[in-house]
């Protein structure tokens, strides 16, 4: 065999060893698959709920006394005052919080001579809520300024300490307290003030 041959067949040979290599290193170190990470860059959050602006002139509701103590077994009464200015209201609708562990709710008694229409009254005794809603029948005349709409009488169960409050979630909004002024459907309820019943033995 003679030198050029050799040297080509060797040529060959390294040829394949270094395939073989090649091939061998790929089997033993398979390459790692890059996961792309997605981020939130760029990505615009949907705005928030302003809240609305409440006017100067805003109704208000509240009860008088506003702080009351009384012993285990006595009754009480808190009157509901609705200030509407110089608003001319149509309805009222009322939604009193408190405790029943320590309060019980004898009767609400609505000032008809104020609201000459009721169409709910009523108290659950087990989540400890009043539901009152007065109205004016078509072509009375509307309510306005400072009045007692109603009278909570309350009956103290044991010593302990209540809140006696409005729910109300904000100016304009329909799922709390409402007033509407009359020929409107929006509410125009902008403040509240809460009572405080302190029990003693």
């Amino acid at each position: 065999m003679n030198s050029a041959l050799k040297k080509i067949i060797f040529g060959i040979l390294a040829i394949v060893i270094v395939i073989e290599l090649a091939w061998a290193y790929q089997t033993l170190n398979p390459q790692k698959t890059t996961v792309k990470k997605t981020t939130q860059e760029g990505v615009v959050p949907p705005p928030k709920k302003e809240a609305a602006v409440i006017p100067v002139d805003a109704v208000r509701l509240s009860l008088l006394p506003a702080k009351v103590s009384f012993g285990t077994g006595q009754i009480t009464n808190i009157d509901i005052v609705l200030n509407a200015g110089t608003k001319k209201i149509s309805t009222a609708d009322i939604d009193l919080k408190y405790d029943p562990n320590v309060l019980q709710i004898i009767k609400t008694t609505p000032a008809t001579k104020i609201f000459n229409k009721t169409l709910t009254n009523k108290n659950d005794e087990k989540t400890g809520r009043v539901n009152l809603s007065l109205t004016q029948t078509t072509g009375s005349v509307p309510v306005t300024g400072k009045n007692v709409i109603a009278t909570v009488s309350i009956q103290a169960l044991k010593p302990g300490l209540s809140d006696l409050s409005f729910t109300f979630n904000g100016y304009g909004e329909t799922n709390d307290s409402n007033v509407l002024e009359t020929g409107k459907t929006n509410d125009i309820l902008g403040y509240v003030e809460k009572g405080i019943l302190t029990i003693t033995k």
